[in-house]
């Protein structure tokens, strides 16, 4: 069983965390530079209940994609290198 995994539990977000393209109203399919503060407002992302995606391998949920990553930093992209905690944007119009 690979146990190195990109998010907490899965290579993909989607099975183990709920994040912009699948926490709104409607489901996105876009690619990441796609993206921006005003479509994801006019989709009312939000919060979902614990336990509603898959656990990691230890049996813990909502360690990727939680409400905190969202709060924290300013709206923006990550490095797409591998990186330990990233800070992510120091300004924007969004968080």
């Amino acid at each position: 069983m690979d146990r190195d995994f990109k998010y907490s539990g899965s290579n993909r977000l989607d099975p183990v965390g709920w994040f912009w393209k699948n926490s709104g109203t409607r489901r996105f399919h876009l690619p990441e530079k796609s993206w921006n503060g005003a479509i994801i407002a006019k989709n009312e992302v939000k919060t979902h209940p614990v336990r509603t995606k898959k656990s990691n391998l230890l049996g813990i949920y909502d360690m990727s994609g939680n409400v905190w990553e969202w709060c924290h930093d300013w709206f923006g992209e990550y490095p797409d290198t591998t990186v330990t905690n990233p800070l992510g944007q120091k300004t924007g119009p969004h968080k």
